[in-house]
């Protein structure tokens, strides 16, 4: 019988160059399972085909905060997002993305784990052998730590199969394959550098992303003293991790790929044409995206004013300037009325047969440009409008999403694009170490263990953006440091993809799955940004219905039918 992967397979899985680094793989031709293994550069493209889509063109992960409370997908393609965030999702009819149920990547590191030792000891040396297989351990690890979020009990396979062995694979129980990626995680370390100095290298499994998933797993499956014991790991030498220090510029492809730039713990890496990320162009405004992702007026109002209070406490917040004074995050975090954007300020409000005040201001921003990308060779540019009632490519909230596309230019013709947003490099994170410092003092905090490490792990979050230090005297206790914890996590990592994760672990599903609002109603002086809102005219854009099969994915049906031994979730 022949196995799942096959010789024709490699053609397609493995990636050529030990020269390169990771985001620039290309497919080898020419190989068989005989002569696969015959030099280490066979090797080393062997396990550069492991990385290939383990995070897929960026989609998964950007998309994920569209099932919670953060952003909604308009779903004009007939995608599952808001079938699932709203209640409606049949998995009869509805097919969930490839991309949650894959065992892919899983299947690949399995084939690579069980013929790498047909590479002898002439061809690669011991220590390599060991850290490639880490590298592959740590990859099937996390795909596990996915399926098993979103389906709970899946098949744990660690081995590579015929076709009939994998229509025979029962489920295994969600706390199985959290010990065993546990435990695969801590094994495998200590075969990990610390960081590695060849730029071939770049975008590899190290040392800190094995311990800092261990860290997020643990926090999640409430193993609080194994989460701040390895998170302490992490914050003390070797480690030398810290935050960016511009928290808009993190996030943009030349400085999150920048050697001095050591917050980034583990990221996916893209390239143009070949593993392209082609998601940008649903997340960016018109004309050079279609806004598919748009962003809550929930999200927004979570972010604190510059008093360090939530905007029901702040007695000097202005619901009429309501981005007057706030956390300088969410201007980092979400293009918002009047903002000065792409070289406008950008203007979702004011209706097309109002009077316009003001006119665009085109500084920095190159002219209007087509849909779809084209346009003039100053780069991408931007329409004077984009009203929220009005076109489809428009975001119907009024807020769109801006971590990655601080500047649309960073696209046009360089080493990360050439003239359209669904082509091109630059990498995703994964992990950062604000996640860790926010896991570490959520671990503490659980754990009754509040103490000035807590707080300072918060603060250094805070301080990056110039917010105040949390105030002790409002915040001391258990409930009191939980909620500023979780708000904390909410808007330092909105849109990153853990979101989900989150709602689930604290199963607070029905206090936050809500109806979708849009931005207030009114104007925006197009010359400098100014608003004149009308009060009370926020309006329900989507309609969300909390029920508990929220909480899980189901098994999708084609599965169900290619392994009988499947069982679907209760809840479905």
């Amino acid at each position: 019988m022949k196995k799942i992967y096959t010789i024709s397979l490699l053609l397609i899985l493995l990636g050529s160059g030990a020269c390169k680094k990771l985001s620039d793989v290309a497919p080898l031709a020419e190989y068989t399972d005989k002569t696969v293994w015959s030099t280490k550069e066979d090797v080393v493209a062997a396990i550069n085909g492991c990385y290939r889509n383990w995070e897929p063109s960026g989609f998964p992960l950007l998309f994920r905060d569209c099932l919670t409370d953060n952003e909604v997908n308009k779903d004009f393609f007939g995608t599952m997002y808001e079938n699932f965030a709203s209640g409606n999702y049949n998995p009869a009819s509805i097919t969930v993305s490839d991309d949650f149920y894959n065992y892919e990547t899983i299947n690949k590191c399995n084939w690579f784990l069980e013929n790498v030792d047909r590479a002898g000891d002439d061809i690669v040396d011991a220590d390599f052998k060991k850290r490639t297989k880490a590298e592959a351990r740590f990859l099937r690890a996390y795909r596990y730590f996915l399926l098993s979020q979103f389906y709970r009990n899946v098949p744990l396979v660690l081995h590579t199969q015929t076709i009939d062995e994998s229509r025979l694979q029962k489920q295994v129980s969600k706390a199985v394959i959290t010990e065993t990626i546990l435990n695969e995680l801590a094994a495998i370390a200590p075969d990990l550098p610390i960081e590695y100095f060849d730029s071939a290298d770049k975008g590899r499994i190290t040392r800190g992303a094995a311990l800092a998933l261990k860290a997020r797993i643990e926090l999640y499956s409430k193993k609080y003293d194994a989460c701040i014991a390895t998170c302490n790991q992490l914050m003390t030498a070797p480690f030398t991790y810290s935050l960016y220090s511009n928290f808009e510029n993190l996030f943009r492809p030349q400085f999150e790929n920048n050697a001095m730039n050591k917050e980034v713990i583990l990221d996916a890496q893209y390239m143009l044409d070949y593993n392209q990320k082609n998601v940008l162009s649903a997340l960016a405004i018109a004309p050079a995206g279609n806004s598919q992702i748009a962003v809550t007026q929930s999200l927004v109002d979570a972010f604190e004013t510059l008093n360090g209070q939530t905007i029901g406490e702040d007695n000097s917040y202005n619901l009429l300037q309501p981005y007057q004074n706030r956390d300088p995050r969410l201007s980092a975090t979400i293009i918002r009325p009047g903002l000065f954007y792409n070289g406008i300020f950008f203007d979702p409000i004011t209706p097309p047969n109002v009077g316009i005040i003001g006119g665009p201001v085109p500084a920095g921003g190159g002219g209007p440009v087509p849909a779809g990308g084209g346009g003039p060779s100053s780069g991408y540019g931007s329409i004077p409008s984009n009203y929220k009632k009005a076109a489809f490519m428009n975001s119907p909230t009024g807020y769109s999403f801006k971590k990655y596309l601080a500047n649309l230019n960073d696209y046009w013709n360089s080493t990360y694009g050439l003239n359209q947003l669904s082509n091109t490099g630059g990498n995703v994170i994964v992990i950062r170490y604000a996640e860790v410092l926010l896991t570490y003092a959520e671990a503490k905090i659980e754990a009754g263990q509040i103490d000035q490490s807590v707080y300072d792990a918060i603060n250094k979050v805070r301080a990056r953006v110039m917010m105040p230090e949390v105030n002790t005297s409002t915040h001391s206790g258990q409930t009191a440091m939980r909620e500023l914890v979780r708000r904390e996590r909410r808007v330092e990592l909105a849109g990153e993809g853990l979101r989900w994760f989150d709602i689930v672990r604290w199963q607070i599903g029905s206090d936050v799955i809500k109806d979708v609002y849009d931005c207030l109603n009114g104007t925006v002086n197009r010359s400098n940004g100014m608003l004149t809102l009308i009060p009370n005219s926020s309006t329900v854009q989507f309609s969300r219905t909390f029920t508990p099969k929220y909480y899980v994915f189901p098994i999708p049906a084609k599965e169900l039918q290619a392994n009988t031994n499947l069982v679907q979730n209760t809840e479905y």
